[in-house]
């Protein structure tokens, strides 16, 4: 009589608590998952302009007018709220941690070059005459090198084995 009592309410329990997980799914704000299923500059939603008083520089505090809901792929299993930031004409994506400081700057805009003279659209080819060592598979994310000038160029395909002729997708920068 007990057991089957105590198994009652512990049922009862569980019910309350899934309709509670419930009613917290619906009603709390969510993030624009599409914004990273596509790859970088095919998001389906912008991210809001930040607008910045010094050069964009990775680990620089910033206080944003507003939260972000995009969420950006800045590695593998990592997802971190974005925003857009225009410096001398190059668009910028860059993406902060819990307290503001950004971790993670991407830019997909043909108009950005490296101090190498590397910009999306370079092989791989010309990626490795910049000096750029092997190219390195993060799984569920991309294939990227490091640069001299510590821009990283990504390729949205392959597993680290790629030819010589594929493309760089995206430069960035993170730590």
């Amino acid at each position: 009589m007990i057991a089957r009592t105590a198994l009652s309410i512990l049922i009862w329990l569980v019910g309350i608590a899934a309709v509670v997980a419930a009613v917290i799914a619906v009603t709390r704000p969510r993030a624009d998952f599409e914004s990273w299923r596509s790859s970088p500059g095919t998001r389906t939603k912008e991210p809001p302009t930040l607008e910045l008083r010094d050069a964009l520089t990775l680990g620089m505090h910033v206080e944003p007018k507003t939260r972000s809901n995009v969420l950006e792929m800045t590695a593998s299993s990592q997802l971190r709220p974005s925003y857009r930031v225009r410096e001398r004409g190059v668009i910028f994506l860059v993406a902060l941690d819990d307290t503001d400081t950004i971790r993670y700057i991407r830019t997909s805009d043909a108009s950005f070059a490296t101090a190498e003279g590397i910009r999306v659209g370079s092989t791989l080819e010309a990626v490795r005459r910049a000096g750029a060592p092997a190219v390195i598979p993060e799984l569920g994310w991309a294939s990227f090198t490091t640069l001299p000038s510590g821009w990283a160029v990504a390729f949205d395909e392959g597993d680290g084995h790629l030819p010589a002729s594929s493309e760089v997708k995206w430069l960035f920068k993170r730590r």
